[in-house]
């Protein structure tokens, strides 16, 4: 049953997630659970040397992986939902990746956000070739769950800026910061974040169970709000270049969020979708924005617009290494260096996540049931639940 549930969702959930193509430059309809919320912006909100630490870290640890791996750094219970091809030296259906063994071919974790960006050119409505589009998405970082491996991305983040900045944005009934991430993401030029939420997290289903796409198609559909955990994303720039000394339409590479609060207009009464409109905010170095973006669409425009990346194929081993002997950067794709890049060409964040909940109890809690598979959702129900709400809806006919 699971696959004929999954043709049924990968013909629909681009319209449950994003209703509409692009209806202008910038505009979207989003469900009204996804608009109206805070975003708040503060510069010198990194230290200098905290910042420098940082850039220093990511030289160690040398090497970065694209974000379609983002699995190299975890190990979910499913990683597919029924559409998985064996893999043969390659994966020839264009919205499949190889996983992180190579052995099958999958939808990668946010194909959600692939799809929507290759068939509407994201908010800048670009019309591309599928390798040129594809390779402006597939930026580099690092996912790190547990902080202490970072000494000063863990000062960083539990000291009091980044605490207050991250409290303005939970819920005031939900109070208790629980930290759970902290990410590295680093564009080289051409490259640019596709409009998106964050890996949404609920009581009985997260990334280490499910794939994300499905987790993002469940916070879009509304129906699993009983579950659903509020965060806080706090986004900051440490690389050294400064957008304000350089023509910002030419360097690109800006922050845009879409529905923030006192941005809505009326929803439409036909579907209930919100068309919301966009903001921007440059990414000053040592600045940082604070979003949930597990509620809040946002993306970054494209960073260099008019460089065109080097070809990265999904299908093939590609990463971002260091090089020490000239301290710069080699983007090789199977172990073969196409393109070097100096420090001053990357484009660097990174990203603080924390869950938002009532009090310490409760984050305990949830910590204790999110590793326990025993307390998960079930894959059939969640599946069932969609289908049969797209069915009432009318978007696929009544599944048997």
């Amino acid at each position: 049953m699971s696959k004929v549930i999954l043709s049924s969702l990968a013909l629909a959930f681009a319209a449950k997630l994003w209703g509409d193509h692009l209806q202008a430059l910038r505009q979207y309809r989003v469900p009204q659970q996804l608009a109206g919320h805070p975003v708040h912006f503060e510069e010198n909100l990194v230290p200098e040397a905290v910042a420098e630490e940082m850039r220093n870290h990511l030289k160690e640890i040398g090497v970065l992986y694209t974000n379609a791996a983002d699995t190299q750094w975890y190990d979910p219970i499913y990683e597919d939902v029924g559409e998985a091809q064996p893999f043969d030296n390659g994966c020839s259906d264009p919205f499949l990746v190889p996983n992180k063994n190579r052995t099958k071919c999958v939808l990668p974790g946010r194909t959600d956000v692939g799809r929507h960006f290759i068939l509407t050119g994201g908010p800048m409505g670009l019309k591309e070739i599928y390798d040129n589009i594809v390779s402006r998405l597939l930026s580099f970082g690092i996912y790190n769950w547990d902080l202490s491996k970072d000494p000063s991305m863990e000062s960083l983040f539990l000291g009091e800026k980044f605490q207050n900045a991250a409290k303005l944005t939970c819920p005031k009934d939900k109070q208790f910061i629980h930290p759970f991430q902290g990410n590295y993401i680093v564009q080289i030029p051409g490259q640019t974040v596709a409009a998106h939420i964050d890996a949404p997290y609920f009581w009985g289903a997260n990334r280490f169970q499910f794939p994300q796409w499905l987790l993002a198609v469940m916070t879009f559909s509304g129906l699993f709000e009983d579950q659903f955990i509020p965060q806080v994303q706090v986004v900051g720039y440490i690389h050294e270049w400064d957008p304000r000394s350089i023509e910002s339409n030419k360097l690109g590479g800006k922050f845009i969020f879409w529905g923030a609060e006192g941005k809505n207009t009326p929803k439409d009464v036909r579907d209930h979708r919100m068309l919301v409109h966009a903001d921007t905010i440059l990414p000053v170095p040592l600045a940082g924005v604070s979003v949930d973006g597990s509620r809040l669409v946002h993306a970054a425009d494209v960073y260099y617009p008019d460089i065109t990346p080097p070809k990265i194929d999904k299908s093939k081993a590609c990463e971002l290494k260091y090089n020490a002997a000239k301290d710069n950067w080699d983007l090789k794709i199977d172990e073969k260096v196409v393109q070097s890049y100096e420090n001053n060409d990357l484009r660097i964040s990174i990203v603080f996540r924390a869950r938002c909940h009532k009090d310490e109890a409760e984050a305990k809690r949830f910590q204790e049931q999110m590793y326990d598979n025993s307390m998960a959702m079930k894959m059939e129900d969640i599946l069932s639940v969609l289908v049969n709400d797209m069915s009432k809806c009318g978007i696929i006919n009544k599944m048997p």
